[in-house]
């Protein structure tokens, strides 16, 4: 463990096994409290708790950085990962020049499942040892995190739409634009009505 102060930053030289080399860079932002963080690395596999929640294991590193700290809260850090890439998923991104960005997930010991917090910039493609580094000082809560290619983030104009009256046997066109947010590649492949009053006119799934 090591005590990190306001403002400064600490790598800690830890491996997922006795030949592997993946450390991680903490760094306080300035005006936090001092504070003792203690982290150590393990295979992320098919083994691993929440392993269950990552929605696709081949798009990410097969490592986890657990994160400890000596009091709860009051720390905005940001987290330098450090991997090679030889430690890949089969299909994460980054090995195949695709864009610079990936996603940090942390361990939430009350859904027993990794979400989505944090997002990272790097690593190079191509390169054989690979980092990526948060945006910000924006880790706040710290346990186990993995890294994973980037997701699409799916956003729809309106949450509702009004026809207004419409007189039997007429129609009333309305547009609802599908648009993606996020750095992952967004595939919908299909759109469905809940209701048979209405119909897809033009536009529907699948696209991407």
């Amino acid at each position: 463990n090591h005590a990190i102060a306001a403002g400064s930053s600490i790598q800690f030289p830890v491996g997922a096994t006795e030949t592997s080399y993946n450390p991680l860079t903490i760094e306080l932002a300035s005006g936090d409290p001092t504070e003792t963080f203690g982290v150590r690395v393990e295979p992320f596999s098919s083994t691993s708790s929440g392993f269950a929640s990552v929605h696709d294991t081949s798009k990410t590193v097969k490592r986890l950085w657990d994160i400890s700290e000596g009091t709860s809260g009051g720390n905005n850090a940001k987290l330098t990962f450090q991997w090679k890439s030889t430690e890949n998923g089969t299909n994460l991104g980054v090995s195949s020049g695709n864009p610079v960005s990936v996603d940090v997930h942390r361990y939430n010991l009350g859904t027993s499942a990794y979400r989505l917090v944090e997002r990272a910039n790097g690593p190079m493609p191509g390169a054989s040892t690979l980092t990526a580094t948060t945006i910000g000082y924006s880790a706040t809560s710290f346990s186990a995190y993995i890294i994973a290619d980037p997701d699409p983030v799916i956003q729809v104009t309106t949450a509702s739409v009004d026809f207004g009256p419409v007189e039997l046997g007429s129609s009333a066109p309305r547009t609802v634009v599908v648009k993606n947010f996020g750095p992952g590649i967004l595939n919908v492949t299909a759109t469905t009505l809940a209701a048979g009053e209405f119909a897809i006119v033009s536009g529907g799934a699948p696209f991407g």
